[in-house]
């Protein structure tokens, strides 16, 4: 962490400019905000508390699906979904712009999930739909499929920004007691 020269606000150990005046640590370069603003999204390498985490989001997920008596079948397309954009922020565009790949990946994905959906409740009994409610529901699926891969992207976007904000509490040396109990032997030594 390191502190604004000019706002006095903490910045993570990772910002090159400071998250509110784009003032860099040193004090003399200025960068426009929209400069130093940049979008986060999936990360090409993930640690355990990402993994716990979003394991513990899909269950919270799935308990508030299970509280409304949605069919299994649309557990399983719900989490496709979600999963296809998490790779698809990871993935196209080399992961610089996971907002325009949400909403990329969010067309064929509404699709496919709901196209999917529809075929395997053809088999279960008393889910029976016509081949036109069929199409009706997929080009549905396809058409919102964009605004909602939006939404399902800065749901997981978010797991990465607190993910990348606690990575920088953690790296901060002042944040811990035995960093401190050495630095104030090492004074009292050059003492």
């Amino acid at each position: 962490m390191w502190v604004c020269p000019e706002c006095k606000i903490k910045n993570g150990n990772l910002a090159d400019v400071c998250s509110v005046c784009g003032t860099s640590p040193d004090g003399t370069k200025k960068a426009s905000k929209a400069q130093s603003a940049k979008d986060v999204g999936v990360t090409r390498r993930f640690s355990v508390g990402t993994f716990m985490i979003m394991t513990s989001l899909f269950g919270v997920l799935f308990a508030i699906m299970t509280m409304l008596n949605i069919h299994p079948i649309a557990f399983c397309c719900i989490a496709l979904f979600f999963a296809g954009i998490g790779v698809a922020q990871m993935s196209l565009f080399g992961g610089n712009e996971p907002r325009k790949a949400s909403c990329v990946a969010g067309f064929p994905l509404g699709f496919i999930c709901t196209l999917g959906g529809n075929i395997a409740a053809r088999w279960v009994p008393g889910l029976h739909s016509s081949l036109d409610g069929m199409i009706a529901t997929s080009i549905a699926g396809a058409v919102l499929g964009g605004p909602c891969g939006y939404v399902a992207g800065c749901l997981i976007a978010g797991i990465f920004l607190v993910r990348e904000r606690e990575s920088d509490e953690e790296d901060d040396p002042r944040s811990t007691f035995d960093d401190e109990d050495e630095n104030d032997a090492n004074t009292a030594d050059e003492k």
